[in-house]
């Protein structure tokens, strides 16, 4: 099952209000409210501007018509599909490949952490990432990534290689932590405040459903080519190439914190993000209920 921690825990951002540009006052930005440089903030005021002069709350239609969107979604979607039904496959592929029960089982519960690990180790640095950089730019870089990845799962899956394999799906879960920042931050800057609702629900809708029709796909394909397990890994690299075309449509956007320093301590950074959402009871309790509701469906899929 993904786990999808979205910004959250995935993101650096220090909730203080920016101020001054029209379209995202609330939106969180990082310390001190350093937006970059002069052009940065003359195209953020411009975004803010087409935000703020946008109709509210018209409807879903209206949202998924948004330029942009619904190739984010498609993206995105693509993404959520390829990385559980390449893991479904895998533990499918060690089910029937793997003679002893107690292997095949360490098999799929190392798959299951190497996958979750990214999110714990690397929110912090993602979030950085999507501050310092145009989240469009890190979208269609971490699809590049997906597929690269992908094909090197279908040559592992080719060989036979269970530690291949389980190694290229630790780095799709590093793919999935550092796109989450970027596709969740995004919303802000190409919708007011009034659409963000619905723009969140229907990433989620296709989160979901993704998260769902991948492990039932992995079935499907792996029942088509009984004796080619990696033919659908394959077909996935495809889908992913697929997704990075879809990419190309998102919304150019410009990165919130430029000139930010990068801080390299991860431990120190996710200790001082814990600490800025405890401040607020409102954000902690909605961190905990996310956190107890995938506690709750990853145990529920063992």
């Amino acid at each position: 099952m993904m786990m999808t921690l979205e910004t959250a825990a995935g993101s650096q951002y220090s909730f203080q209000k920016a101020e001054g540009i029209p379209g995202l006052q609330g939106f969180p930005m990082d310390g001190g409210g350093a937006v970059g440089t002069l052009e940065e903030k003359a195209a953020l005021r411009e975004g803010g501007a087409r935000a703020a002069d946008a109709p509210h709350g018209s409807g879903y239609w209206h949202v998924l018509k948004r330029k942009g969107f619904a190739w984010l979604l498609a993206a995105q979607a693509l993404a959520v599909f390829d990385d559980n039904t390449f893991k479904q496959i895998l533990f499918l592929y060690a089910a029937a490949t793997l003679a002893s029960p107690a292997v095949r089982d360490r098999v799929i519960s190392w798959g299951t952490a190497l996958y979750v690990l990214p999110y714990i180790v690397l929110s912090s640095c993602a979030g950085q990432v999507a501050d310092r950089f145009s989240k469009r730019r890190v979208i269609i870089s971490l699809k590049i990534i997906e597929a690269s990845l992908l094909a090197v799962a279908a040559v592992a899956m080719y060989r036979g290689s269970i530690e291949a394999m389980l190694a290229a799906l630790f780095l799709l879960g590093c793919h999935a932590a550092f796109l989450d920042p970027a596709k969740e931050g995004i919303l802000p800057q190409i919708f007011p405040e009034g659409d963000l609702s619905r723009a969140n629900g229907l990433m989620q809708l296709t989160i979901y459903s993704m998260i769902v029709l991948g492990p039932v796909a992995a079935g499907v394909l792996l029942d088509v080519f009984p004796a080619r397990p990696y033919a659908p890994v394959a077909m996935l690299t495809g889908m992913a190439l697929i997704g990075l075309a879809f990419a190309t449509g998102i919304t150019r956007v410009a990165p919130i914190a430029a000139g930010e320093q990068f801080r390299w301590n991860l431990v120190g950074e996710f200790l001082r993000n814990f600490r800025e959402i405890r401040e607020s009871r409102a954000l902690l309790q909605t961190v905990l209920a996310i956190a107890y509701f995938w506690f709750l469906g990853a145990g529920y899929l063992q």
